[in-house]
């Protein structure tokens, strides 16, 4: 057995654990690896179980690449006809940058999912 088809046999499995109503699935995806592996295995999963997924990226604003990360996310999304919105923090940074940025985006990652519906599960590599 390769070490892919083990690493989704296992990610399938721990998603037998979802509660079977939930129909909708959010998943946070910055353009890093992390995020992106998630995502594609998030992708075939969704499919095979009909449920619905929501893609969202936080730009900060704090390097010029963010923005560029966040069109390779979109972009990636529009491939495989999956919903993306990316969200950007209009607000000065205060304090411990990192903080800030980690406060700023679950807030907003926070208010994405609740408007998105009351039933979904939300997934996340964001740090």
């Amino acid at each position: 057995m390769s070490l892919s088809l083990e690493l989704k046999e296992i990610f399938e499995a721990s998603l037998l654990n979802v509660e079977k109503k939930t129909i909708n699935f959010g998943v946070a995806v910055s353009g890093g690896s992390d995020s992106v592996a998630l995502l594609m295995l998030l992708l075939p999963w969704s499919l095979k179980n009909n449920k619905k997924l929501f893609v969202v990226t936080v730009d900060h604003g704090l390097r010029r690449a963010a923005t560029d990360e966040a069109s390779y996310v979109k972009r990636l999304c529009l491939k495989n006809s999956v919903k993306h919105e990316i969200l950007k923090i209009n607000k000065a940074v205060k304090g411990n940058v990192q903080a800030w940025a980690r406060e700023n985006r679950y807030k907003l990652i926070s208010e994405w999912a609740k408007k998105k519906s009351n039933s979904i599960c939300f997934f996340g590599s964001h740090s």
